[in-house]
């Protein structure tokens, strides 16, 4: 079993963004510290940071790989830790609750890495889950 840690101060800024902007989903990377088992797996991740890069509409949010580059270099200057940290994504659903739509897990497969893990978290103020998350990786078949 896998398990996410969500320190209280990251928590905090999640519950921020998602009353800041109540009903429009928003978006960007999101940086997690992965705990492996012996056999080299992800038994624990840590959302230790997320930049919130897109504002969009009431059902969807996106940004592209060169929206990231120009908040890298400032990110890595003040949270050094973070160089080596994985990569991945945060968005909420707000009002619609936390869930992996079509699209999501879509995400997740197109931006599987041939090394290591992609993690994603979907986060909302309301519904069934506040919170899901997921990760993936390109296996031997790809």
């Amino acid at each position: 079993m896998c398990k996410l840690i969500i320190p209280k101060k990251i928590e905090d800024k999640c519950l921020y963004f998602l009353n800041e902007h109540n009903n429009l989903e928003w978006s960007g990377p999101a940086w997690y510290f992965i705990k492996k088992d012996k056999d080299g797996f992800p038994k624990e991740w840590t959302l230790a940071h997320f930049h919130p890069l897109n504002l969009g509409t009431s059902a969807h949010t996106e940004y592209e790989p060169k929206d990231v580059a120009p908040i890298l270099r400032p990110t890595y200057k003040k949270h050094k830790k973070l160089e080596k940290a994985y990569m991945g994504l945060i968005h909420s659903h707000n009002t619609m609750g936390a869930f992996f739509s079509g699209t999501d897990e879509g995400t997740l497969e197109d931006c599987a890495p041939e090394e290591n893990f992609f993690g994603s978290l979907v986060v909302a103020k309301s519904g069934k889950h506040l919170k899901a998350f997921a990760f993936s990786w390109k296996d031997q078949y790809k």
